[in-house]
């Protein structure tokens, strides 16, 4: 399953967690054993300039799984230019 998501920060703020809820046809997607990556890009067909994982709370951490809820965690932003957010939700 891939999600994106534009997001507007200034280079050298913080990034406020940002909560995330997922449902599908009204089901909560269970995120039980689930990877959730996240790359951060100037535009969707150039490299990543950010990663973030749920992996050891890597950048995203997965609050409650069985309701599909997960977070961005709080972080400073050193990215210039404006990015697109593409999130990559798969089994383990």
């Amino acid at each position: 399953m891939i999600g994106i998501l534009n997001l507007i920060a200034q280079q050298g703020n913080t990034f406020n967690e940002v909560p995330f809820e997922i449902l599908i046809d009204d089901v909560y997607l269970d995120l039980t054993d689930a990877i959730i990556k996240m790359q951060v890009k100037k535009d969707a067909c150039s490299s990543a300039v950010l990663s973030l994982t749920s992996v050891a709370n890597a950048g995203i951490t997965i609050t409650n799984a069985s309701l599909g809820q997960f977070k961005i965690n709080e972080q400073i932003i050193n990215i210039k230019l404006s990015f697109n957010i593409s999130f990559y939700i798969t089994n383990r």
